[in-house]
């Protein structure tokens, strides 16, 4: 199935309603009032890309130096890698899934080990929220909260 259908009946599937995503509209969701994460489609290499925040951007080489190393062929991130987010600096996890997936299920299941990643990088970096939203940065407007 192409990526837009997948996510959409995932939507669906969750009783958020609507088609919240397309290609040229990216959607963050937010899961359990802690952790966001986007979805955007890349028309050009047909993909999809996921991303949270992670927190601050590494202080030392050393911290910079460790998360490089985590994260040389996804060897201990399951697969993700770790960015600067362009607008604020911070320290982004991102992966990038194919435009075709089996079915809404499969996108699930990359969504959970993405989220796992995630909450698993900022316990580790010490930026784990407590009980707010990490979702500063992202477009309201598109946020779907799960």
């Amino acid at each position: 199935m192409r990526i837009n259908d997948v996510v959409n009946e995932l939507a669906a599937r969750l009783g958020l309603g609507g088609k919240p995503f397309d290609e040229n509209n990216p959607c963050t969701l937010c899961f359990d009032g802690k952790y966001s994460v986007s979805l955007q489609a890349d028309t050009q290499d047909q993909s999809l890309l996921l991303s949270g925040l992670v927190g601050p951007a590494p202080r030392s080489e050393e911290e910079l130096r460790e998360l490089l190393k985590s994260s040389c062929l996804g060897a201990r991130t399951g697969g993700c890698a770790f960015g600067l987010a362009p607008d604020s600096g911070e320290l982004l996890l991102w992966k990038r899934l194919p435009d075709e997936l089996p079915d809404s299920a499969a996108l699930e299941q990359a969504l959970l080990g993405f989220l796992a990643q995630l909450s698993h990088w900022q316990q580790q970096t010490g930026t784990a929220p407590a009980g707010g939203s990490s979702a500063a940065g992202f477009a309201e407007g598109n946020m779907l909260r799960i």
